[in-house]
């Protein structure tokens, strides 16, 4: 189990988009999804040109595009004021972007009981490769009834009252010792906070997900070499290229960088697994 948390709103929709109205001059009326007697073809959904073989991918490339798979939050602001509440892309694969709230719960409540979305597909492959270490993709990749069963098993210990409860006393702890940290190194609002940050959510993982302490803020732990520093650093690898690696598609063919440091940084939180 790997410490991960990313969240994208992009499904997978390979032939139809029921849509009511349309978007024009970037600014969409769709308000709800409706019968077959109106739909919209795929291809007529409002989005960047597509061109034979590449789709959208010149998109993200430097120079020629102006999208960065990086920043999801700007790339979907451009397409969101460009094309409207509906977007269609094509980077090797059909993708519907939905922003409006209201259309994304009125897909969802026509869609199948399991939703469909598109993320992860790197790790997804990886860990599938690995038939010896994952029986399953995880949560965030894989889709159906295994996404269900999945998702049951967490809610099932981490989501309710109860469990919540159960935690109180140890979260306080964590927390305790994390602000006790700052006020013993001085720290003030002008320094950045991100990295101590990234320690607090380690510790309150490995507490309550593992039953482990890491001491994240002890002085030995503190060090680049340590172990809490090596899972961060292992984690932020394992995120870094996932949206990258999920427009592109040279990895599937060839161990590219971007998949080798995916490789390399679940590598690494695999041995630790195994030493909890």
């Amino acid at each position: 189990m790997c410490v991960l948390s990313i969240f994208k709103i992009i499904l997978n929709f390979p032939i139809k988009a029921k849509v009511l109205g349309y978007c024009i001059r970037g600014y969409c009326c769709s308000k709800t999804l409706i019968d077959d007697a109106n739909t919209l073809e795929f291809k007529d959904i409002p989005g960047p040109r597509s061109y034979p073989i590449i789709g959208t991918l010149y998109k993200y490339l430097p120079v020629v595009g102006d999208y960065d798979a990086e920043a999801l939050d700007k790339t979907s602001w451009l397409n969101w004021h460009r094309y409207g509440g509906l977007v269609r892309e094509c980077p090797g694969v059909n993708l519907l972007h939905i922003y409006e709230p209201e259309v994304m719960e009125a897909m969802f409540r026509r869609c199948d009981r399991y939703p469909a979305r598109r993320s992860h597909v790197a790790m997804l492959h990886y860990r599938l490769s690995k038939p010896q270490v994952y029986n399953t993709g995880g949560l965030l990749s894989t889709n159906g009834p295994e996404w269900w069963r999945l998702r049951s098993a967490f809610q099932k210990h981490f989501s309710g009252p109860q469990n919540a409860k159960l935690h109180v006393n140890t979260m306080d702890d964590v927390v305790t010792e994390f602000i006790d940290w700052i006020k013993n190194n001085n720290l003030t609002v002008v320094h950045n906070f991100l990295p101590l940050l990234n320690r607090l959510n380690l510790e309150a993982i490995g507490a309550i997900a593992f039953n482990e302490r890491f001491n994240s803020f002890s002085a030995s732990e503190m060090d680049v070499t340590s172990r809490s520093s090596k899972i961060v650093d292992a984690a932020f690898g394992s995120n870094s290229g996932i949206m990258k690696l999920d427009k592109g598609i040279m990895w599937r063919f060839i161990k590219t960088p971007l998949y080798n440091k995916l490789a390399q940084s679940q590598g690494y939180l695999e041995k630790t697994d195994c030493l909890i």
